[in-house]
């Protein structure tokens, strides 16, 4: 077992595990970080919109938010943000229960 702090204080615990009578020659080594947020330009935010990870709104009113992801997970996130929104505007309580029913799938 391996202890290991990031940057921040975070301790993270790693895991080893191999039969009583082998040796570990290789060992591979996944892991996710959490991409930057996806702000698109929007010529009407202003200050005290909200911000998302620390990235105001406000900042991007002539530029957007590059984004670090695949072009097709990107559009595919979008899209499904616009239509999360569109349905929240159309029936507020409606959203609601239906989006606390995905969640529980």
């Amino acid at each position: 077992m391996d202890y290991a702090e990031d940057d921040s204080g975070f301790k993270r615990k790693h895991v080893y595990v191999i039969e009583a009578e082998q040796t570990l020659n290789t060992a591979y080594i996944h892991y996710y970080r959490k991409p930057e947020p996806i702000i698109v330009q929007d010529s009407t935010y202003v200050a005290g919109d909200g911000a998302i990870d620390g990235e105001d709104f406000s900042d991007y009113t002539a530029t957007e938010l590059p984004s670090e992801l695949d072009s097709m997970v990107h559009r595919a996130i979008v899209e499904r943000a616009v239509k999360l929104a569109f349905a929240a505007l159309q029936d507020e309580k409606g959203f609601q229960l239906s989006s606390a029913k995905e969640q529980t799938n």
